[in-house]
């Protein structure tokens, strides 16, 4: 699972969404996490906003706290279904 953006190369903010391969459906799982930033404050390598220090900092920082608990919510389901033999679907 992952973040990226929806338009990478966009002048302008783009929505972040998380992505996930592993859903027993055909597809990947992708969600929109109703965050927006520019490109240039994207960290295409690690897939997360930028570290910068100052104002802008401030603000990456605030992005990447509101889009985290996605991470974490979609890995304690993922855990869930693996531990009960479940299967992860969108559903869940």
């Amino acid at each position: 699972m992952y973040f990226y953006l929806k338009e990478p190369k966009s002048e302008k903010e783009t929505s972040i969404l998380i992505q996930y391969s592993g859903i027993a459906e055909k597809g990947n799982f992708k969600y929109y996490t109703g965050v927006k930033i520019s490109p240039n404050d994207w960290d295409f390598k690690n897939r997360l906003p930028v570290t910068r220090k100052g104002m802008s900092g401030a603000k990456l920082k605030q992005i990447k706290a509101k889009i985290t608990p996605y991470n974490s919510l979609l890995e304690k389901i993922v855990n869930y279904c693996e531990l009960n033999n479940i299967a992860v679907t969108r559903e869940l």
